[in-house]
């Protein structure tokens, strides 16, 4: 399957589709169970995916199939309407950003390597290389580095 062409998006009634850019067509649709947008990421093996609930998913890019979802424990009842974002740091490595917490994924062994609390709302959340991302939340940027971890 050629990435090129592909592209994913999501709505609000918890669907993921998969686009044929060439022609239009719909490939793929999946319902994901959440009621509102997953945040949606890819990397050359997985599409990746942050629901409204805080699950991080793991679907393959060639059948869709789910390779992994990691639920985390959310004690606030807002959760649904939290400010969430996503980025692929290559092939290793994803960030979520939920509300004030900033999350390092390891996607090999399907494990958080790092979560950090900044205190504020983080606004946007943009990929600078395979371990860095620079978070704004207001007026204030931070860049944040994920460890480098080998797991033998």
């Amino acid at each position: 399957m050629n990435l090129l062409k592909i592209l994913f998006s999501a709505c609000e009634q918890g669907v993921i589709c998969w686009w044929n850019m060439s022609s239009g067509e719909l490939l793929r649709s999946m319902d994901v169970g959440c009621t509102g947008r997953t945040q949606l990421g890819c990397t050359g093996s997985y599409l990746l995916g942050f629901s409204p609930e805080g699950d991080f998913i793991l679907w393959s890019i060639e059948d869709g199939s789910v390779r992994s979802r990691i639920a985390q424990h959310h004690s606030r009842k807002d959760t649904v309407l939290a400010s969430r974002s996503l980025v692929a740091l290559g092939k290793e490595l994803a960030a979520t950003a939920s509300e004030c917490t900033l999350t390092f994924w390891d996607l090999q062994h399907k494990a958080i390597i790092r979560q950090i609390d900044l205190g504020c709302i983080i606004d946007r959340l943009y990929a600078l290389d395979s371990h860095s991302v620079l978070c704004q939340c207001s007026n204030t940027m931070y860049r944040i580095t994920s460890p480098v971890i080998r797991i033998a």
